[in-house]
């Protein structure tokens, strides 16, 4: 069939692909582009010198526990409505989410031979909310690290903030 042309490898992948809402979709989009940044001390702004590198610019939606419509459909998918506890078995189908997502952006940056990435805000609780935010922390970070060892992304180096040092 024609999915072949739209790169879904198999009926399968597909039929997973059009099950999923477009909040869904959208944590499995990233938006890279070069640019360079044109602020100087005290973050005034200042033109680009001849010696400045360009630097990737990555936007990627991550998932959203806490604001607005969306949110409450996202928690329904993982955690008990009453309580802060993952629904039975919906602890491995979020942290395999959150794995996409950053297999999009640390492929993203391979592409571009980004060789030292930053993911700094990304899983620090801004948009967990009620869920049980540290232990969703914690399978952000699971998924960083999990996927930085089974693969080779051409980091040199990967900056990320851990976040508070407790609970995590």
């Amino acid at each position: 069939r024609k999915r072949a042309l739209y790169g879904f490898l198999s009926e399968a992948e597909f039929e997973a692909t059009i099950q999923q809402n477009l909040v869904e979709l959208s944590t499995q989009i990233c938006v890279a582009c070069p640019g360079y940044f044109f602020v100087g001390n005290d973050n005034q702004l200042v033109e680009r010198s001849e010696h400045q590198k360009k630097v990737l610019i990555i936007s990627a939606a991550g998932i959203n526990f806490n604001i607005g419509s969306s949110a409450a459909v996202e928690r329904s998918k993982y955690f008990y409505s009453q309580k802060k506890a993952f629904i039975v078995g919906r602890k491995v189908l979020l942290k395999n989410r959150i794995r996409r997502m950053y297999e999009v952006l640390f492929t993203a940056c391979k592409d571009y031979r980004v060789t030292h990435p930053t993911a700094i805000g990304i899983g620090l609780g801004m948009y967990l909310g009620v869920v049980e935010r540290y232990l969703v922390m914690q399978l952000y970070h699971e998924a960083i690290f999990e996927l930085l060892s089974e693969n080779d992304y051409g980091f040199d180096t990967f900056y990320i903030n851990p976040g508070p040092g407790y609970h995590v």
